[in-house]
């Protein structure tokens, strides 16, 4: 999408220096949807977009970092390594914010312009942020388990990354309240957003295929819809494969080996 490619030169920006990456930091808080604004009282209200649960990161600490770089000991590391690793970790962050801000962004001035009210429906303004978090690959966790995000990524890889795509597979989303308005609008993004995915993913294993790569049709193996080009494999829809596997094996009670033997 247009955001996804505005997104890049945030990212190349802040590769090449710190004060880039704060400018483009400074620039998101800026805006009207990210402003910490002072009441008549002297209270400071909390911004719009905190309201709404949209996920913003900083490379501060481990509760405010990408999943990914949730630890900066890397950053440390002397001989001008520490600070490639650090560019790299400004890089992703710019990224992703300035992916995550302009997308929300524009999603609530498209809600506005649709006869909706998402500054004055939290409800709606929620389920715009959370599908905004989920298809940028940060989904909020269920239950209690959201103030135990930084230990459980201790234990699995990125817990939020694969909440992200179970909740972008789950039904519920193109279906909730989908006779309101507001719910259509809301599934409408999840269902393009899947459609894009699901046109991308075959395009790209599709074109692998005819360039004598191998991609497996079968959907009980966990090679299926990856593309295999001797000993390494590439893996287009980045995280949902492997649960559609997953579901594929409970409904079948059958899996594909390695060898490509298949067994109950």
């Amino acid at each position: 999408s247009k955001d996804w490619f505005n997104a890049w030169d945030s990212m190349r920006k802040s590769l090449g220096s710190e004060e880039a990456y704060k400018a483009v930091m400074s620039d998101i808080m800026k805006r009207e949807n990210y402003q910490t604004i002072v009441g008549a009282d002297g209270v400071k209200q909390v911004p719009f977009f905190q309201k709404a649960g949209l996920h913003l990161t900083d490379l501060l600490d481990m509760t405010s970092r990408e999943e990914e770089m949730v630890s900066s000991l890397a950053e440390k590391i002397p001989f001008k390594i520490g600070a490639g690793v650090r560019a790299s970790n400004r890089a992703y962050t710019s990224f992703a914010n300035k992916l995550r801000a302009d997308h929300f962004d524009r999603l609530i001035n498209s809600a506005e312009a649709a006869g909706l009210k998402p500054r004055e429906n939290l409800d709606l303004a929620q389920n715009i942020a959370s599908f905004v978090n989920n298809a940028t690959g940060r989904g909020d966790l269920p239950g209690g388990l959201e103030r135990h995000a930084a230990a459980l990524n201790s234990i699995f890889f990125s817990p939020r990354f694969m909440a992200s795509r179970l909740q972008m597979l789950s039904p519920a989303n193109y279906l909730k309240n989908i006779h309101t308005p507001e719910g259509r609008f809301v599934a409408k993004q999840y269902t393009k957003s899947a459609l894009a995915l699901a046109s991308s993913w075959l395009a790209e294993t599709q074109l692998a295929r005819l360039a004598g790569a191998e991609v497996s049709d079968d959907t009980k193996s966990t090679d299926f819809g990856k593309i295999k080009i001797g000993n390494t494999r590439l893996d287009p829809p980045a995280g949902f494969q492997q649960w559609l596997v997953l579901a594929d094996r409970l409904r079948t009670g059958e899996y594909t080996t390695v060898g490509g033997n298949e067994r109950e």
